[in-house]
């Protein structure tokens, strides 16, 4: 099954980034922690070239920590600046800036050499929607945020933000690739709200989201509903939730529809606790 979706401002964005790239010396793309893989932007890979890149995994208080990492040594393994960060807490502040600093070292090596000094790093914050831009940008410049200059191509969508002297950062829109090829893709995006659940099924969304809850935090399924999933498929599951929640359309008909918008409501809102929708030994 492949979805589309590639909305037109997000092929403006596209563009708008590449435009800007030959005045960006590190790129810093943000990922759910939730889903390390899933919220990769391929089409950054073609938009980074040769620059410096830091991966900031957002939303790690939401992910299961062990799993996290799980992750975290992996990104370590591949030799990549990566940090997993709370973006509501202040020293995720001192992770990211330490972060984007090594990997503007070369650059800070290679303007010594031509004799230039005090050089801002000119950072390009990306990412696909609701992974947390805004949130992070808003941490990094607290009182002191302001457009640093007007700029050829500096747009509504497209903002240069100081965040002390030695660093300006460019928030971009969230963009998303043009289409999915893997299903699963689009239901890790909708389960952790980057993409609004209308684009797929619900039954998709659920069946898949509930298999793998009961294979890696079952328990919280029991915890939670008092529904042990152990021998019960997707559809089955929901029929026991219909019941114990009364959720009827009359007196002899269940409201399945209904308790499918209940179940991923409840995982939407993170009422299992701290999940993790992928995992390491699974996906690579």
């Amino acid at each position: 099954m492949t979805i589309q979706w590639y909305p037109g401002h997000m092929a403006k964005a596209k563009r708008l980034m590449k435009e800007q790239l030959k005045a960006v010396d590190i790129i810093v793309e943000l990922r759910d922690a939730r889903i390390p893989l899933a919220s990769k932007n391929p089409m950054l890979d073609e938009l980074a070239q040769n620059k410096s890149k830091v991966l900031v995994f957002t939303k790690s208080d939401l992910a299961d920590p062990v799993v996290t990492n799980e992750w975290q040594s992996f990104f370590n393994e591949q030799n990549m600046i990566n940090i997993f960060v709370d973006s509501t807490t202040a020293i995720s502040k001192k992770l990211v800036i330490d972060a984007i600093e090594r990997a503007g070292e070369s650059r800070r090596e290679r303007d010594a050499k031509r004799g230039i000094k005090n050089r801002a790093l000119k950072v390009m914050i990306v990412g696909i929607p609701n992974v947390g831009k805004s949130t992070l940008i808003n941490l990094l410049a607290k009182k002191k945020m302001a457009n640093v200059a007007d700029r050829p191509g500096v747009t509504r969508t497209t903002t240069w933000i100081a965040i002390n002297k030695d660093l300006v950062l460019m928030d971009t829109p969230g963009v998303l690739w043009p289409k999915f090829d893997d299903q699963s893709i689009g239901v890790k995006l909708a389960l952790t709200n980057a993409i609004k659940e209308q684009i797929l099924p619900i039954d998709a969304i659920v069946e898949q989201g509930y298999e793998y809850l009961k294979k890696h935090y079952s328990h919280r399924i029991t915890d939670r509903y008092n529904i042990n999933p152990e021998n019960l498929v997707s559809h089955e599951f929901i029929v026991e939730l219909a019941k114990s929640k009364n959720m009827q359309v009359n007196d002899e008909k269940l409201d399945i529809n209904r308790a499918l918008h209940f179940l991923f409501l409840e995982i939407k809102n993170h009422k299992l606790g701290k999940i993790s929708w992928e995992r390491v030994h699974e996906q690579l």
